[in-house]
C-alpha cells in the first residue's frame, strides 16, 4: 500500500506551514523578551537614581537644619507661606 502522492504532498505542505508558524512565533518571543529586558535595565537605572536621591534626601534630613533654616528654604527656593501670611507682589520688578 502506497500513499497517494496527493497525500505525502498535503503532509508536506501541512508540515511547511506548521514550521513557518514556529519559526515566527519563536522570533516573536525574542523580541518581546528582548523588549522586556530593555525595560528592566530601564527600570533598574531608574531605581538606582531614585536610591541615590533618597540617600541624598535622607543626609539633609539627618543634617542640623534649624526651623528657621527650613522656613527660608521652603519661602525662597518653594514659595511657600506660612498660613495667614499675605503675599505681596511687585508687579513693578
Amino acid at each position: 500500500m502506497r500513499k497517494s502522492p496527493k497525500k505525502g504532498l498535503l503532509y508536506k505542505v501541512i508540515l511547511s506551514a506548521f514550521a513557518v508558524y514556529a519559526v515566527c512565533t519563536i522570533v516573536n518571543l525574542q523580541v518581546q523578551i528582548n523588549e522586556r529586558e530593555a525595560e528592566a535595565g530601564k527600570s533598574a537605572a531608574m531605581l538606582e537614581d531614585q536610591k541615590r536621591i533618597n540617600s541624598g534626601l535622607e543626609e539633609v534630613l539627618k543634617s542640623d537644619l534649624n526651623d528657621e533654616q527650613i522656613k527660608d528654604v521652603a519661602r525662597d527656593k518653594l514659595g511657600m507661606v506660612m498660613p495667614g501670611e499675605r503675599v505681596y507682589v511687585n508687579l513693578n520688578d
